[in-house]
């Protein structure tokens, strides 16, 4: 639970909370790398922004726990149920996806209470801080007060959520291992819970190992895109999608600049995000090789491992619990990559 959290945070946000805790001071390097970090390109009070990060972090992994605890201190009593209830809240908001249950969440499938709680988690927890911040900083002014990033990020998130529930749902219905034995309001609340989870979360309500291969992919995708930057999820980033789509946009157009919501993005913002999507696809597709070699596995399965790896969700369709020695390092290796970030 605290390697969860700390992960989550991040280790730079960890490093500057422990370094204001003692007393200490940022020197204009750690100020600099912090901004980095932490996706600001202003001058800004590193050390609000910090305790603002923490304090939305365990405020929102409280509400969390009360609210799952209502279910689970009644069928586990109140040490095991409340601590259930604390390690699961910490779990979702960071985006880590573990479990102490043997079935992860298919028992709760039908349970509003525990999905809901537990989307709304790991979707706040995905959003980025500083999205969250700026929201909270323009709560009057409503959405055009917003900065370009929030708005980018408010809205494709929702997008994002709806597309993977609607095509999972449609991919589904009819499959009597995962969503086909349901009723038809269980269905949806199941498949949002996976379209939602796919993007870093890592909890399941149905056998992932038993989808379609279309669903699969759709999965996949979502997976790969992942969720915010300054986030406590993976992925190559909501925004760095948006903004490589804007910019095939523009160039399918022949339009000179890049624009969202009627402003132009910088062209620095532009290469960088076309670079991730370029080097990302470089590491996974040198991983997925890798694995062909060392693993005995089909390859929608060593892919779907591949970029749930990368975008540290967690998702499995049953071939980590098989890896070889060798296998079991390349995933290493390539989770390592996608938390640290390109």
């Amino acid at each position: 639970m605290l390697l969860m959290q700390i992960g989550g945070l991040g280790q730079m946000t960890l490093s500057a909370v422990l370094i204001y805790l003692f007393g200490l001071r940022m020197s204009l390097k750690q100020q600099s790398l912090a901004k980095e970090a932490l996706g600001q390109n202003k001058q800004i009070d590193i050390r609000k922004l910090v305790i603002a990060i923490a304090i939305f972090s365990l405020s929102a992994e409280a509400i969390g726990t009360v609210l799952l605890s209502f279910r689970l201190v009644p069928q586990l009593g109140w040490g095991e149920g409340i601590f259930n209830a604390l390690f699961h809240a910490v779990s979702a908001f960071n985006n880590a996806g573990f479990s102490l249950f043997t079935d992860n969440f298919i028992s709760y499938s039908d349970d509003p209470l525990v999905i809901l709680t537990l989307a709304a988690l790991f979707i706040s927890g995905g959003l980025g801080f500083t999205v969250v911040a700026d929201m909270c900083k323009n709560r009057k002014g409503g959405f055009k007060k917003l900065k370009l990033h929030s708005k980018v990020m408010l809205v494709g998130t929702p997008a994002l959520l709806i597309v993977g529930t609607v095509l999972i749902w449609l991919l589904e219905r009819h499959n009597p291992a995962t969503l086909g034995h349901a009723s038809f309001d269980d269905q949806w609340l199941m498949a949002f819970f996976q379209s939602a989870t796919a993007r870093t979360a890592g909890f399941n309500s149905i056998d992932i190992g038993k989808m379609t291969e279309p669903a699969l992919l759709v999965m996949i995708v979502l997976m790969l895109i992942g969720a915010g930057p300054t986030s406590t999820g993976g992925g190559i980033k909501v925004s760095t999608f948006v903004v490589s789509l804007l910019a095939t946009r523009a160039f399918l157009r022949q339009e000179k600049n890049v624009t969202a919501f009627k402003r132009t993005i910088a062209w620095p913002t532009v290469t960088k995000a076309m670079a991730i999507v370029v080097v990302s696809g470089i590491v996974l597709t040198l991983s997925m090789f890798a694995l062909m070699l060392t693993e005995k596995a089909p390859f929608d399965r060593i892919m779907f491992e591949t970029i749930s790896a990368f975008a540290t969700v967690g998702l499995t369709a049953g071939l980590t619990s098989q890896l070889t020695e060798a296998g079991k390092v390349i995933l290493i290796v390539v989770m390592v990559i996608g938390r640290i970030g390109l």
